[in-house]
């Protein structure tokens, strides 16, 4: 018979799939960061779901380990603003200048819900249209209140700023 029925063999496999996925491989990561740019690409997209590393800090490492590789995606529907606008401000220094956001406005309702974000798909393409209207050049702090609508905010900019 050959080993464990098909249906546990496919859910073994599901299983070692999601932990492959979760787990940042720095070394894989750099390996393929350097073959872009050493084939001439200047930008790469990080990936970005529920189950995947957290995009800013691979990033940074790809930053900290590289010359010319710019680009960070970006859910705005799962960070507050503030904290967002620091992270991108504390990656361009220490990329030298080299950090690009790419807005990722989400996936499915069910993948986006496992990120914390309840809101539709309009309310999601709303507030990411919102967010990119209100960042300036020197990312502007902006402020999300309970009742779910972006406004100017009067707290004092990030203490971190852009190179």
């Amino acid at each position: 018979m050959g080993g464990p029925p098909r249906h546990r063999r496919h859910e073994r496999r599901q299983r070692d799939h999601r932990k492959i996925q979760s787990q940042f491989r720095k070394d894989y990561t750099l390996r393929l960061a350097r073959a872009h740019e050493d084939n001439g690409w200047d930008r790469v997209l990080f990936a970005y779901g529920s189950g995947s590393p957290d995009p800013s800090a691979a990033a940074a490492y790809i930053a900290s380990k590289t010359e010319k590789i710019q680009l960070l995606a970006h859910r705005p529907n799962v960070s507050y603003p503030t904290f967002a606008a620091k992270t991108f401000a504390t990656i361009d220094q220490i990329s030298d200048g080299r950090a690009t956001v790419h807005f990722i406005t989400g996936g499915t309702d069910h993948e986006q819900q496992r990120e914390g974000d309840y809101l539709t798909h309009d309310e999601r393409y709303g507030g990411t249209q919102k967010a990119i209207r209100h960042r300036s050049d020197r990312l502007s702090v902006q402020a999300w209140h309970a009742s779910g609508a972006w406004t100017s905010s009067s707290a004092s900019p990030a203490l971190v700023q852009p190179r």
